[in-house]
Parts: C-alpha cells; sequence; structure tokens
C-alpha cells in the first residue's frame, strides 16, 4: 500500500510517503504562509525520488483541522483533488489527534492536551486519555477556548504539546504542581510522518472517506482584518 500523508494546518507541516509500511522519505515545511506554493513542489519532489507517481498511489492522507484556516483548507484540497481526480482512497484525521499521538512516548501521565495557538488569545484542544495501550480517543469535544477556561477543565496530569502550549506557557502552570509534563522538544510539533502512520492503521481497517463530502474543521469562524482606506488627500 502506497500512502501519502500531507499536513499544512500549522506552520510546521510537510509531506511523507509510505509503502508496504516502511517510509520512503518524508520533507518538512516551516512557513507561516507559505503552504500554498511550497506543499506541491515537496510531494512531487518525494514521489519523484522515491520513484512512485499519483497513479501509484493508494491512499491520500491529511488533516482535517483545527489550525490556520488557509493551511488547512490548502491541504486539504490537495489531498481531496488528488482523489477525486485519480484511484487513491481519501483518509482525513484531527490535527489535534495526530498531534497527540505524535506527542506522547510512554511518559507517565493520565492525557496528552495537544494546544494550537487559536490567536485572539483562543487554543485549539482536546483531552485525549492515555491508556495501557497508548494515546485513546478524545475525551469529550474539540474545542476553542482561553486558556483560563481550559485550566477550568483540567482532568488531572497532562502531556503538552503544540503551538498553543507553547504561546501560553505560564498559563499552565496555573494546573497545580506536578499536573504539567512537557513532550519531547522533537515531538511538540505535528509531523506528517506521525500522520502517515496513524492513517495507515485507519487504513487497514477501510476507514476511508468521501473526497466530495469532506469538510475542513474550523472550531471558530476565520475573523477577517480590514484595514481602513486612507483618507482622500492623506498622506
Amino acid at each position: 500500500m502506497n500512502l501519502l500523508a500531507i499536513e499544512t494546518s500549522t506552520p510546521t507541516g510537510g509531506v511523507a510517503l509510505v509503502a508496504d509500511g516502511q517510509l520512503l522519505g518524508s520533507m518538512t515545511i516551516t512557513s507561516q504562509r507559505g503552504h500554498s506554493r511550497l506543499i506541491l513542489p515537496a510531494m512531487e519532489t518525494l514521489m519523484k525520488e522515491a520513484g512512485i507517481g499519483p497513479g501509484d498511489l493508494d491512499v491520500v492522507a491529511a488533516t482535517r483541522g483545527p489550525g490556520a484556516f488557509t493551511g488547512v483548507r490548502v491541504g486539504l484540497s490537495l489531498a481531496k483533488g488528488l482523489c477525486l481526480s485519480g484511484t487513491p482512497r481519501l483518509l482525513t484525521v484531527s490535527t489535534l489527534e495526530a498531534l497527540a499521538h505524535r506527542a506522547w512516548c510512554g511518559e507517565q501521565t493520565d492525557y496528552v492536551l495537544p494546544l494550537l495557538n487559536a490567536r485572539q488569545g483562543q487554543v485549539y484542544g482536546a483531552f485525549f486519555r492515555v491508556g495501557a495501550s497508548g494515546v485513546g480517543e478524545a475525551e469529550g469535544e474539540e474545542f476553542a477556548l482561553t486558556p483560563e477556561d481550559v485550566l477550568a477543565r483540567w482532568p488531572g496530569r497532562c502531556l503538552l504539546a503544540g503551538t498553543g502550549a507553547q504561546v501560553f506557557a505560564d498559563a499552565w502552570e496555573g494546573a497545580g504542581k506536578g499536573q504539567v509534563v512537557w513532550a519531547r522538544p522533537e515531538r511538540r510539533l505535528p509531523s506528517a510522518e506521525s500522520l502517515a502512520f496513524l492513517a495507515l492503521e485507519r487504513a487497514t481497517q477501510g476507514l476511508f472517506e468521501d473526497p466530495a463530502a469532506v469538510l475542513p474543521v474550523y472550531l471558530r469562524e476565520a475573523t477577517i482584518h480590514r484595514t481602513p482606506k486612507k483618507q482622500q488627500g492623506a498622506f
């Protein structure tokens, strides 16, 4: 099975290619606004080096959000386009779920709490329970909240990861001593490789989606900032 994973929902993203359960290669892209022009060349380069063409893909996976509005649209639109124009099947994964699986590496914790900077003083997040078999499903719905509101929901010892955890680092100390564990630095940001292997597990279960029906997940409406026009005659 040839699987291409596309992660563009945060400034740190990229693409990864897996064949028969083995990672053939990956490329990481760090860009605040450039995913729309960087991700396609990266994908083409990766596939060319692996000797795999679009017609050889069996599955295309992408994160569906939440995250940067433009980034989520870019990655999901590219994945859907590949599936609608060819034979690959589509899989989407929550950005937060992919980050939770990326972050946890056997730490002693009750939950993994991936947090993304949602701007406007908020974070996107969800509490993922950690059990004997590793990271489970989210308990409750994904949210867009202020750090204070997240602290009000704090369920126990949490492993923190993501841009929201870093930007609002001081706030999490309010959770109480011993209730905060930081993910390893190399595991705090999203990874196309982690997305690829998480999607691979779902592909073996046949959890494919209809490209025409899949929609991005934003958690809140986009805010448009308009620059006031200069008054006539002003310099």
